[in-house]
């Protein structure tokens, strides 16, 4: 099964004859918090957590676009805590990963993964001891998780199908203060993850030293026809991944000469592969299931049939193919030969081509082009005596293979 995968902004052109795609979708994680110097007296940095997954079936058609869209989180902020003493970072929000079909607004959204929150930031240089600071909320499912509440804040709420911050999620914020008991500290909030609806950000209480977390964004699947997942927490990295069944293309029909279809069709990587066979053009019905790319099919000499081939991936199965039809070989009794002539009657003979069907021994009286069949036999059969002629006549004789579909004379 085709599958393209994309990390970032990107497009996907739908193949012609395919109606229905697979799609799997994955939020990105909301980063950490992080103080960048050992100089720290207070050091509390919170954890970003994971995005959600999403994947279905989409309806589409041949020739329609998927774009697709990485949208960043609510950024993290980096505060300085002042001289020799370093900065400290809160996570940025993860990104979301989502489908749009036909168009790049958001009203053309199929499907949204969303990415979790950024974690928060405590640090500086006090004789306050450490407080509290927050983790990231999950992304995902119809509401993002929000993020864990402190002694004094209240960490980023999650997004939901109706409200939360902006798609990209809300940004982080920081506070500076001097700390009751000396020093200072910087709290600082972590982004909420972008989704449907983002999550976010946390609070802050700088008389504390508490920053909280950022909230999950949602996923969304309301243009999906089928959902298998819609989860929350699943994934560290935006992605979004496109598989299809393709539908083949059936070559010309090769002929072995013995009535046997020689069937050959391009290669789409699919598990299986059908054949569909009808006598006329229309009204197809499948004959075989197999793993390759190949069929042969002993429909017998002088028989016409038409044919068309689908791929099944995955309990999937694509569009027919487009439709080849041939008409096998029927080769005619050779070498006639008038072995003897009696009163009334004269013994036959040639040699036998055609494996089906019959052969069939034809009178043209005068010899004047009105043939007409005198006998058939089967088309092993290599010899005749007809009788009931008239003595004086004079007759053209030939032998035909008769089939299904084709009738060829020894002339």
């Amino acid at each position: 099964m085709p599958t393209e995968t994309f990390t970032s902004d990107g497009s996907f052109n739908v193949p012609n004859g395919v109606q229905v795609v697979e799609v799997t979708l994955e939020g990105g994680a909301g980063g950490d918090g992080v103080i960048n110097s050992s100089f720290q007296d207070v050091v509390l940095v919170g954890d970003g957590r994971n995005g959600g997954s999403v994947s279905g079936a989409l309806s589409v058609s041949g020739g329609d676009t998927l774009y697709i869209r990485i949208t960043p989180g609510g950024a993290g902020k980096n505060r300085d805590a002042g001289v020799q003493r370093g900065e400290v970072t809160s996570g940025d929000g993860g990104a979301s990963a989502g489908i749009r079909l036909n168009g790049t607004s958001t009203a053309d959204r199929v499907a949204v993964a969303a990415g979790g929150g950024g974690g928060a930031g405590v640090g500086g240089n006090s004789s306050q001891p450490a407080a509290e600071v927050g983790d990231g909320g999950r992304g995902g499912a119809d509401q993002g998780e929000d993020a864990p509440d402190l002694q004094n804040v209240n960490g980023g709420a999650g997004g939901t199908q109706s409200s939360g911050a902006a798609p990209g999620g809300e940004d982080g914020s920081a506070s500076f203060f001097d700390a009751p008991f000396g020093g200072s500290v910087v709290c600082v909030s972590g982004g909420g993850g972008a989704g449907y609806y983002g999550g976010g950000t946390g609070g802050r209480d700088t008389n504390s030293a508490q920053a909280g977390g950022g909230g999950g964004g949602s996923n969304y699947t309301g243009g999906l026809d089928s959902v298998s997942t819609n989860a929350r927490g699943d994934s560290t990295s935006a992605s979004v991944s496109i598989s299809y069944t393709a539908v083949p293309t059936l070559y010309g029909i090769g002929d072995s000469g013995t009535g046997i279809a020689q069937l050959s069709w391009s290669n789409t990587g699919a598990g299986s592969y059908r054949v569909y066979r009808s006598s006329y053009s229309g009204g197809f019905s499948p004959i075989a299931t197999v793993s390759g790319t190949s069929y042969d099919d002993d429909i017998g000499q002088g028989v016409r049939r038409y044919y068309r081939v689908s791929s099944i991936d995955g309990g999937q199965e694509s569009p027919l193919s487009n439709e080849r039809s041939i008409l096998t070989d029927l080769p005619a009794p050779t070498n006639l030969t008038v072995d003897a002539v009696r009163d009334a009657e004269v013994d036959l003979s040639w040699n036998a081509s055609h494996q089906n069907g019959s052969t069939r021994i034809q009178l043209d009286v005068n010899d004047d082009g009105g043939w007409s069949t005198k006998q058939s036999v089967s088309p092993d059969t290599e010899s005749v005596t007809l009788t009931g002629l008239l003595n004086g006549q004079l007759y053209g004789v030939r032998v035909a293979a008769d089939a299904e579909d084709a009738f060829e004379v020894d002339e």
